[in-house]
């Protein structure tokens, strides 16, 4: 099932806003490569 654009918006969203609570927890670590984003465990 795809989702329409509102409801992709917000999944990415939660996704997004995940990523951040847990590298500010220091749980996981965001770098850059390439012009693109990554985080690892």
């Amino acid at each position: 099932t795809e989702l329409d654009g509102i409801n992709s918006f917000m999944a990415l969203s939660e996704v997004l806003g995940h990523l951040v609570f847990l590298e500010n927890q220091g749980k996981i670590q965001k770098f850059e490569r390439n012009g693109h984003i990554f985080y690892s465990i």
